[in-house]
């Protein structure tokens, strides 16, 4: 292919959870830095994240799946892009939280007749092949999820973080990086966002971003997690020898905590420049995704993290529990029957699920954050004091995250992987 400016054209369907729209923007701005010519279909929160600066290059995708189709074929006529990159294909075959464009069938029917390169990136591994997910335990979910096996046609993008950079048997797409790394701040960022949160110095800050799409499923279930995590921050983070300040993005369904040494401090969505300047000043990110997109971006910037979970079933945490914590574990179950099940992303991922996926499957990054239980009672509460205090645990963090880090930063990047990518379908810039 040669080196003429490439146009692409991306097209982010997600109504919900800013993670594959934010890679978009990302990936938009490396391509542009290149010389290249970017433009969007995106639906109303892809246009409030990409803000201002691809204001003029973002075309809306709404309610209505015949109009979307219709502007889609309309900017690909008028456009005539080098490359259609969705973030990400397999999310039209989600019930909720996505725009369609006429339907998932005829989406593709459509891409069977293209002569344009097509790809879907591939944040969690839902387009290596047919896959069923339930987003939520199945005895509260209502119907599963079925996602067949995308066209070989359609390429395959990983994004790192979160990909293992390096090769994985098995595994299909090309894995790329689409910011430098290490990620370095502004400086007297980091010093000038905590003043403008925390009380007093010497204050710990924790980050805590919840993805929209887990409190609409949590609330469709009836699940009372975030109404009661206000406790369980309490119960885990108060008395660690610091006050704790904990931002809660997205954090409208948990109920803001000021009195004691404990904080809550609910915000809204958050643009990303906002977004990322909170994450990067705190002391930890924590996060009840496993898959968190925003987690492996700290990770990037070596920040500490941790991964709140629960792999015990309740009868063998009430085997196991006593005191405040089997309190915690018992009102989370009377609150709704059937609440307290394991799963590695609240509220929707159960283990075999992320197998399934292959997202961690010989992937490095699992060793540069900290897995911690949401009913581990007091060793939990060790390793998150560990994280937020003690300087030999973060650095032995920190030290895992280098080596990721470090492979991340030999991938190719957005303009070499996509040229590359679209040289091996025969397309002609």
């Amino acid at each position: 292919m040669s080196a003429r400016p490439l146009r692409v054209l991306f097209v982010d369907p997600v109504r919900e959870g800013s993670g594959e729209i934010i890679t978009t923007l990302h990936m938009g701005r490396a391509l542009r830095r290149e010389g290249a010519e970017v433009h969007y279909l995106g639906t109303p929160l892809a246009r409030r994240l990409l803000g201002e600066e691809f204001a003029g290059a973002v075309q809306p995708l709404g309610d209505d799946p015949e109009a979307n189709f219709r502007r889609w074929t309309a900017a690909l006529s008028e456009l005539r892009p080098h490359a259609v990159v969705f973030a990400d294909l397999p999310f039209f075959w989600l019930r909720h939280g996505t725009v369609q464009l006429r339907s998932p069938a005829a989406l593709l029917d459509a891409i069977e007749s293209l002569d344009v390169p097509v790809f879907s990136l591939d944040h969690m591994g839902m387009a290596q092949g047919p896959i069923t997910l339930y987003f939520g335990p199945p005895h509260l979910a209502q119907a599963p999820h079925r996602i067949p096996a995308l066209p070989e046609r359609v390429g395959r993008l990983l994004p790192c973080p979160m990909h293992e950079p390096g090769e994985v048997e098995g595994r299909k797409g090309a894995p790329f990086r689409y910011w430098e790394v290490p990620i370095v701040r502004p400086p007297g960022e980091r010093e000038q966002v905590r003043a403008s949160v925390l009380r007093k110095p010497g204050e710990r800050l924790v980050f805590y971003p919840i993805p929209g799409w887990a409190v609409r499923v949590g609330e469709a279930i009836g699940h009372p997690y975030h109404r009661l995590l206000p406790e369980f921050f309490e119960y885990y983070f108060g008395g660690l020898g610091a006050p704790v300040t904990i931002v809660v993005v997205n954090g409208q369904a948990i109920p803001a905590r000021a009195p004691g040494d404990v904080r809550i401090v609910p915000m809204p969505i958050l643009d990303v420049d906002r977004f990322e300047a909170l994450m990067f000043a705190a002391d930890l990110l924590l996060t009840d995704n496993g898959i968190s997109i925003a987690m492996g971006k700290a990770l990037c910037g070596l920040q500490a993290c941790a991964h709140l979970r629960n792999r015990w079933r309740l009868a063998q945490l009430d085997a196991r529990l006593d005191g405040r914590i089997r309190e915690l574990m018992w009102a989370t179950e009377r609150a709704q029957l059937g609440s307290v099940y394991p799963y590695e992303v609240f509220p929707a991922g159960t283990r075999a699920e992320i197998e399934a996926l292959g997202l961690f499957r010989d992937n490095t990054i699992t060793e540069g954050f900290a897995s911690v239980e949401l009913f581990g009672g007091e060793q939990t509460r060790a390793e998150l004091r560990a994280l937020l205090l003690d300087e030999e645990r973060r650095e032995q963090l920190a030290l895992h995250q280098r080596a990721y880090v470090e492979r991340l930063a030999a991938a190719p990047s957005v303009d070499e992987v996509l040229r590359a990518a679209i040289a091996g379908r025969g397309a002609a810039a």
